[in-house]
């Protein structure tokens, strides 16, 4: 194991104090022993409710100030804002520096007090000389006070190897480092300050960074923290989406005690639990408050330190040469020190007492006219803001040094939007004002084609769009914007409005579609797929309706998916939907040039003045989802069973975008002839058709396969049925599965594909399948094939979003790992892990793979389609189950339906209809299990005693009216032969007495049946 021998020796040769030293020993030690300094995320719990500052109800006493020290750490540079001196003598506003107002601060409390509050600095080596000789040109008396200064220590930095002292002999002075400002409290004891201030009465110590001048001696806090008799206190504040990447405080599960975990200390997989903000809810703002005898205690117990969590980080010795020595610095963040303190607290505190300055950006605006200093010398935000600081956000190639202009003009109003330098690059704000109903649905914002074609409709939601992005921290001029769709009218226009805006949003690459056109799933297989690393997408627009009928009378839409492939979750389209109510202006770059989204290839922009540009890359809309699927299935064995004599078939783009997808995989990829693929050629208004893959509306292909739209056999004459049929809608993500006069629902489909799932090398190849999911009206076929192999199964609602959080439960969350995972919908939607949309393709070459794993010997007959249905309901019975759509009623009515039957839950329970018992009625609700959201009113529920089921819903995807769906399922063990209207008739009846749809909608009559 290394020694700390050389480094104790270099660190006394260098004169620093033992206690200085013994910490760092403590520290080294973690390293040595293995330590990585992570926190792991299941060994740590959230922070129940805090008390807020703001809520406190104590009476202020002056005479706790007798014992009271303010202590500024004033060790920093500033480098990262170029600068060689203390970054605490910066003028701030006008000629007074941090300084200057921390000064002033002082004095104003002691003068309003009447008690001479003790102040102290903790200056590094760098800062002390400057500092001190600040104090004593204009604050002698504070200059001249006993004990204001104490340094800060210096450690020795290691070579990442051996953990030896590093060395550098350029330059000696790179062999050291700080030891990070968790040094405090060595530094209280090696300068004999702890002691001192013990013995001259001093028991609490408030300590905050020199430049948050928001951090000042509240005498409410103070009185608070006394009366609590806390060891340790930290004021926190609550974390935003813009707090994501930084530190929070938890709790620890084996002791209860509190803890604080920086971004150095938390793995990889587990960051996603540590940037969930609704998690884990409050940062640091590093205004701590300590009782010293407390301290003294913990010190003394340790032998002469406190012992705090390591950070490891990894440098070079010169900061400035990456081919220097590789070597580890170690640090300690004196918030940390709250794990050492039993009965340690913590507060809220707005956010008035954190504004540190870390960037030009934080300088420029303190210096703006946007903040003004109170008469407590504390910068308040100017009453003419409304309350909302003005955002800068400098170049930070031309701007990051405080040098380079910051700050240089003074008494000047700028307005740098006419510039020339910008030309195409220019971006204009428009006036604008909310528009009523733009609440996203399930899947996106949906409306008839011509309100998204009217003045600001599209517009306002895209603005809406970037600024929800924007504030959950996704920074959108990293990376790159998927767009792309269906391909429906409308489509190529929207997507040069989104471009434009896009631009003016700060996006800086675009990956769109060739044509426009990106399946769903195809999207977020780029998202997920696509590299290199450095052009990762941050999301995507997605202009769809789905299933619904295309042209200028009928829908478009709109969805935003983000960095993980998926939808947006209910959080982001929730802030989307209160950004597009008080919206006021978007903005957009009118003079950028449209672009030709018809040839594949790069288009770069450059301003006039070539100091940024934009890159449009329009890419092949197919070769990513072709190029992931061949790794998820066998396409030999695919092949072969196409190329079989007795087996044909038939694929129905619908005229969607699935066309050119269906080419790639089935006519380029495993050689069959072109006819496989029929309405193969994405059209705008999908040839006047429905691009909805069911009985009703696919009616070309539902004939094919020698059925009616009820799913019963009809007279084909001598034509030859294909072996095997399959349809997709307008996006690309549902499916319809059809064998030889055969109909197989969604939901056996889904429970096939589950109990075949080891005949595709994606889930045989990771172990085999270990989670299904399914939509809460989804018949419960896969339940019992989940129970029969053991899966986790879980009954989500309708939505896919909910299946993207279980596939990404570890991933992201932290938590337990689902994958590989199959789920799907009765909507004709089914999907893996493999992307995080429902994926129709993807779908379709998994019954392929089914039926080829069948049917590996030629020689033998054909195993179809439909002996693959009845096996499965020989083995684990059927769930007799079938969807009545009633399509576009009137919404008033049926809210008003939907409204009856959620009041009449309880009453209803236990009711006796028919020959029905109904053991539970209810709405159903869902509590995430993977981050604990809650989704209310998803449907309501009629549970019979016997196990079958009826459900009502509302649709959130139709364009125009309402959608009332009701699902009625019955489950037989044995009897698998019954024709489904025969087996359901009984239960329908039931069903259409417990909604009163006739007298609600003025029909009883579905417009389709599934």
């Amino acid at each position: 194991m290394p020694s700390f021998a050389p480094i104790k020796a270099k660190m006394e040769a260098e004169g620093i104090a033992a206690s200085a030293i013994s910490a760092f020993e403590s520290t080294f030690n973690s390293l040595v022993s293995g330590n990585t300094g992570m926190i792991p995320e299941s060994t740590i719990s959230p922070v129940p409710d805090l008390v807020s500052a703001e809520s406190i109800n104590v009476e202020p006493s002056t005479e706790l100030l007798k014992e009271t020290v303010v202590l500024k750490l004033n060790g920093g540079l500033g480098t990262g804002m170029g600068l060689d001196k203390a970054k605490s003598l910066l003028k701030v506003k006008d000629d007074d520096t941090f300084l200057d107002l921390t000064a002033k601060q002082v004095m104003k409390m002691r003068k309003d007090y009447g008690f001479n509050v003790k102040f102290m600095l903790m200056n590094s080596f760098s800062t002390s000389k400057d500092t001190l000789a600040f104090f004593a040109e204009k604050y002698p008396s504070l200059r001249e006070e006993e004990g204001l200064e104490m340094i800060q220590n210096k450690v020795p930095k290691l070579d990442a190897t051996t953990f030896e002292p590093a060395t550098c002999e350029s330059d000696p002075s790179n062999e050291w480092c700080p030891p990070g400002h968790g040094d405090l409290y060595a530094a209280l004891v090696g300068s004999g300050r702890l002691d001192a201030l013990l013995s001259e009465g001093y028991k609490y110590m408030f300590v905050s960074n020199s430049d948050n001048l928001g951090a000042t001696l509240n005498l409410k806090i103070l009185t608070h923290f006394a009366t609590t008799e806390a060891p340790f206190m930290m004021e926190c504040c609550e974390r935003t989406e813009n707090d994501k990447k930084g530190g929070h405080l938890a709790v620890r599960n084996s002791d209860n005690q509190l803890i604080l975990r920086e971004s150095a200390m938390c793995a990889d997989e587990d960051e996603g639990a540590f940037q969930d903000v609704t998690k884990h809810r409050f940062f640091n703002t590093n205004n701590l408050w300590i009782r010293l005898d407390k301290l003294k205690e913990i010190i003394d117990k340790f032998g002469g330190f406190i012992p705090l969590p390591m950070i490891k980080n990894s440098k070079t010795v010169d900061p400035k040469d990456d081919s220097s020595q590789k070597v580890v610095q170690l640090e300690t963040a004196m918030g940390a020190a709250i794990e050492c303190f039993s009965g340690a607290s913590a507060i809220v505190v707005p956010r008035t007492r954190f504004a540190p300055v870390k960037k030009c950006d934080d300088l420029l605006l303190l210096r703006s006219d946007a903040y003004m200093i109170n008469s407590d010398f504390i910068p308040m935000l100017n009453p003419l803001c409304g309350g909302k600081a003005p955002v800068i956000s400098l170049d930070s190639k031309k701007y990051k040094l405080v040098d380079q202009r910051c700050g240089q003009i003074k008494d000047a109003t700028l307005d740098l939007t006419d510039v020339a330098g910008l030309g195409p690059l220019k971006p204009s704000v428009v006036s604008t004002s909310p528009i009523k109903g733009q609440a996203p649905g399930t899947s996106g914002l949906r409306k008839k084609t011509k309100v998204f074609m009217g003045e600001n409709y599209l517009n306002n939601f895209v603005q809406a769009a970037f600024d929800a992005v924007k504030a959950s921290g996704t920074d959108v001029s990293e990376g790159s914007l998927v767009i792309g769709g269906d391909g429906r009218y409308f489509n190529k226009e929207a997507i040069q409005t989104i471009i434009k805006m896009g631009i003016a949003n700060g996006v800086k690459r675009f990956w769109i579609g060739k044509d426009g056109l990106l399946s769903t799933p195809g999207v977020s297989t780029i998202i997920r797929e696509r590299g290199p690393v450095w052009q990762k997408a941050f999301g995507a627009f997605i202009l769809t309706a789905s299933h619904n009928p295309g042209g200028p009378d009928e829908d478009f839409g709109i969805k935003y998916n983000c960095e993980n492939g998926g939808p947006a979750p209910d959080k982001l389209t929730a802030a989307m939907y209160a950004n597009t109510t008080t919206i006021k202006e978007y903005k957009i770059c009118k003079d950028f040039p449209n672009i030709d989204i018809s040839s594949i290839g790069c288009n770069t922009v450059t301003s006039t003045d070539g100091s940024t540009e934009v890159t449009i890359e329009v890419i092949d809309t197919t070769a990513e989802s072709v190029k992931l699927l061949k790794t998820i299935f066998d396409f030999g064995a695919i092949k072969n069973l196409l190329d079989r004599p007795d087996f044909t078939m038939v694929y129905d783009s619908m005229h969607g975008v699935n066309g050119p997808y269906a080419k790639a995989i089935f006519v380029d990829e495993l050689g069959q002839d072109e006819s496989v693929c029929v309405n193969a050629v994405p059209k705008d208004d999908f040839n006047g058709g429905h691009a909805d893959p069911n009985l009703t509306y696919a009616k070309e292909l539902v004939a094919t396969m020698g059925l009616d739209k009820k799913g019963h056999k009809i007279d084909v004459g001598g034509a030859k049925i294909p072996s095997f049929g399959a349809a997709a809608d307008g996006d690309g993500d549902r499916n319809m599965i059809l064998g030889t006069q055969f109909f197989v629902t969604p939901s056996d489909s889904l429970a096939i594909i589950a109990a075949y799932a080891d005949v595709i090398p994606f889930f045989k190849s990771q172990g085999g399948l270990k989670g299904v999911a399914r939509s809460m009206p989804t018949s419960g076929a896969v339940d019992l094939v989940a129970k029969d192999l053991n899966f986790d199964l879980f009954e989500t609602p309708t939505g896919w979003k909910y299946f993207g959080n279980l596939m990404d439960s570890k991933a992201l969350y932290g938590g337990k790992d689902y994958t590989p995972f199959i789920c799907g919908e009765e909507s004709f939607g089914t999907g893996s892990n493999h992307v995080r949309e429902k994926d129709g393709i993807w779908a379709v070459l998994a019954w392929l793979s089914i039926l080829a794993s069948e049917n590996t010997d030629a020689a033998k007959p054909l195993v179809t389609v439909e002996d693959i249905v009845i096996k499965h309901w020989t083995k684990y019975g059927r769930n007799y189950y079938c969807r009545w759509d009633f399509e576009g009623v009137e919404k008033v009515g049926a809210n008003a339906m939907m409204d009856k039957m959620r009041a009449e839950t309880a009453a209803n329970t236990g009711k006796v209809v028919g020959k029905y018992t109904i053991a539970t009625a209810d709405d159903f609700t869902y509590v995430d299990p993977v981050d604990g959201s809650v989704a209310k009113k998803q449907g309501i529920r009629f549970l019979m005693s016997d196990g079958s089921r009826i459900v009502f819903r509302l649709s959130g995807t139709a364009g125009s009216g309402a959608t009332v769906r009701m699902y009625i399922e019955q489950y037989e063990p044995e009897n698998i032969s019954m024709p489904v209207a025969d087996a359901l008739q009984d239960l329908i009846t039931v069903a259409l007495e417990l909604c009163d749809i006739k007298n609600f909608c003025g029909t009883e009559t579905p417009t389709v049946i599934t």
